[in-house]
């Protein structure tokens, strides 16, 4: 790479020209491969799905869970409240308009505290 990485920019080969314009792109791709390293750990683990039904729940579950994170909630207190709901439901999993306050774009100010919490102990 020698003299030519950082001062030319724009030109073709060049790896730092998205970093330069926008610096929030990371040089590396080690945030990509943490955020996937738990469910292939995970599946590695138990053996693969072994079924396409298993692989869709992984799946979701893993997506729940992700989204989760990223909106910086307390995954274990996130998924309490919404188990607790569903058994006020009737023990039955919630339907729209229900199931739209879980969805982190769409809950209150109060929720997303709330659910950012540590669990409660008991």
């Amino acid at each position: 790479m020698g003299a030519r990485g950082c001062d030319s920019p724009g030109l073709p080969g060049d790896g730092l020209t998205a970093h330069r314009d926008y610096p929030m792109i990371s040089l590396d791709n080690n945030a990509a491969e943490r955020a996937i390293r738990r469910p292939v750990v995970t599946r590695k683990n138990a053996y693969g799905s072994r079924s396409n039904d298993a692989a869709r729940l992984a799946a979701t579950i893993w997506t729940l869970t992700a989204t989760a994170e990223m909106a910086g909630l307390n995954v274990l207190t996130y998924l309490t409240a919404y188990l607790d709901a569903c058994g006020r439901h009737g023990s039955k999993p919630l339907t729209r308009p229900d199931l739209e306050r879980f969805l982190p774009w769409n809950a209150s100010p109060g929720d997303l505290h709330a659910w950012a919490q540590p669990p409660r102990p008991g």
